[in-house]
């Protein structure tokens, strides 16, 4: 109902945030941990948990979807509820090694083998999850008959594709290795890419603005998302391969995760991480930019420190 309506019904008048803010807070109040979070700005209770289940900031691309635990003072676990399935390329080169298999075998391969994998990728990398604060996050594949007492994560399917794909948080190359696997796993928590990206360029052809071909960078081909902030070379998010030798996450990652949507104390992560896949009108990105992204990325997002919480976001 517009304004004009509310003032002829004699009604007062709700905007939709408003509304989206009253029913969050209903949910809550009503379900629980097992509600979708809205913007939980408030310090998790020991042993208490919640379900997470929205866009980042309403992106289109960026996604939280776990259950958070907070199991110690400093020690967060995350569970991740993922379906795997297989793509064509996928059965294709299935066929090719073992022969033809039938769907429900596929299934039944993929949805046993890459929870362990994944388990087994976890663990091994564990202590690697933390930030300079002391605050560290323990990953779980989510798994019905053994975490009873865990409220259920929304579901991912994960699609499983051929040796030659790219993996990105909705899709995994066969052979992904465990830094590849945590990095992936980490953009389910809302964690953006903060590496300068060197494969996915943009051609100076008119074409290329309508097809958007996906083709490695060179001298004619100009970089993609160029107002992206970049990390430093230890985050998880900017160097996959971090997790195998030093702490790799920092305050503004575990905030991000454990005060979910939450504006107040995200502020400085949240302004350069809805920049992870803008392209400038220079590298051929006017469309989908409707005004050139490189004027609107705040001066701090040009520092590695913009991964690292400060006065703003602690309070």
């Amino acid at each position: 109902m517009d304004s004009k309506a509310c003032k002829r019904w004699h009604r007062p008048c709700l905007s939709i945030a408003m509304k989206k803010s009253f029913i969050t807070v209903l949910a809550f109040m009503v379900l629980g941990p097992n509600a979708n979070a809205g913007g939980i700005c408030h310090d998790l209770p020991l042993n208490e948990s919640i379900r997470v289940n929205h866009s980042f900031l309403g992106s289109k691309t960026i996604h939280q979807k776990y259950t958070l635990v907070r199991s110690e003072e400093k020690t967060y676990d995350v569970y991740l509820n993922l379906k795997f399935k297989p793509s064509k390329g996928f059965k294709k080169e299935m066929a090719l090694s073992f022969g033809g298999l039938d769907d429900q075998t596929i299934n039944g391969i993929l949805n046993k083998f890459y929870p362990e994998k994944m388990e087994s990728c976890f663990r091994e990398y564990e202590s690697s999850l933390a930030d300079e604060l002391g605050r560290k996050i323990r990953l779980h594949i989510y798994n019905e008959a053994v975490h009873k007492t865990i409220v259920k994560p929304p579901q991912v399917r994960i699609s499983i594709k051929d040796s030659e794909f790219r993996s990105h948080s909705k899709a995994y190359n066969m052979s992904s290795d465990c830094p590849t696997l945590i990095h992936e796993a980490l953009h389910l928590l809302g964690l953006v890419d903060e590496y300068v990206e060197k494969w996915q360029g943009f051609s100076h052809k008119f074409s290329s603005l309508i097809l958007r071909p996906l083709r490695p960078v060179n001298e004619n081909v100009l970089p993609a998302f160029d107002c992206r902030a970049i990390g430093p070379d230890n985050s998880a998010m900017a160097n996959p391969s971090a997790v195998q030798y030093t702490r790799s996450l920092f305050s503004g990652h575990i905030n991000a995760v454990i005060y979910p949507n939450c504006v107040k104390k995200n502020e400085k992560y949240f302004g350069c991480a809805k920049f992870w896949a803008k392209t400038s009108h220079k590298n051929n990105g006017a469309i989908p930019n409707i005004s050139d992204c490189t004027e609107k990325v705040p001066d701090y997002c040009k520092d590695e420190s913009w991964v690292m919480i400060d006065e703003l976001d602690s309070k």
